[in-house]
């Protein structure tokens, strides 16, 4: 089995998105051919909790495109997610404190953790980049990326953004056709972003992931009266429900609402 059949056929055969499929593909490697149920428990060990659905669906698309039946195979292993509260953004202080931090990492993961939060990509999204994903209009750089559903989106890069990639492809002149190269002319893993990114939170004292710079983007944007449609379209969501879970007030916000009630000062 070829990679490339793999990806392609879960696209065209199955109707993932060329990044799920990715994923896809990235986890089943070096799955045991004639023991998928033994190797998914193997590789689950030790994985964070919530990560066995994901693989496990990866499997079950494997052991299909394989030629048998999913359910003929029992997959074990892994841990449930336990319930916890949805990411928050960072605060103001909190957020200063990350780009001083992620600026000390090395690459490509530097420019990625301190792209993530200026842009509103998907983990994802950013480590799988080609270079020909990369547009000038406008005026402006965007990367062009086919999000969940199909949906093609430009994920806009401001002016600081355009500063980092532009530094970035200056000094490190990644080759191949990524933007972000890990290890055999491959992608960076999103695994490797995400390991870095807690450990930079546990050496600042306060829990960052991707997705909670994800939900800083939206924070800020709607801090600064960016309208909801717009703030939907910058994160790549179809709907606007989505992305209201997405905004979280700050302190300063909420204080200026209380004030708001207070009708004798507003006499």
């Amino acid at each position: 089995m070829r990679d490339a059949d793999f990806i392609e056929w879960l696209t065209d055969s199955k109707g993932l998105s060329r990044q799920s499929a990715l994923c896809y593909e990235r986890m089943v490697r070096g799955i045991w051919p004639n023991d998928p149920s033994g190797w998914t428990s193997r590789y689950l060990r030790g994985r964070p909790p919530g990560t066995a659905v994901v693989v496990k669906a990866a499997v079950r698309r494997w052991i299909e495109f394989s030629g048998k039946k999913p359910e003929q195979f029992r997959l074990r292993g892994g841990r449930v997610r336990s319930h916890r509260p949805a990411p928050r953004a960072l605060s103001t202080a909190q957020h200063k404190a990350y780009l001083a931090g992620a600026s000390r990492k090395g690459e490509p993961v530097r420019t990625i953790l301190l792209l993530l939060p200026k842009t509103g990509a998907r983990i994802s999204e950013l480590c799988n980049a080609r270079k020909d994903q990369l547009e000038r209009r406008e005026k402006r750089i965007a990367l062009v990326v086919t999000g969940k559903g199909d949906h093609e989106r430009r994920i806009w890069f401001n002016e600081k953004a355009e500063e980092l990639l532009d530094a970035y492809l200056k000094d490190q002149e990644p080759s191949g056709d990524f933007l972000f190269p890990g290890y055999a002319g491959r992608s960076i893993s999103p695994a490797r972003v995400r390991q870095v990114s807690s450990e930079l939170g546990s050496e600042l004292g306060f829990r960052v992931n991707p997705h909670t710079l994800r939900h800083t983007f939206a924070s800020i944007l709607s801090s600064k009266g960016v309208s909801l449609p717009v703030l939907k379209e910058a994160m790549g969501h179809v709907s606007e429900r989505s992305t209201m879970r997405y905004i979280h007030p700050t302190d300063k916000e909420l204080i200026e609402a209380a004030d708001l009630a207070d009708l004798e000062s507003a006499k």
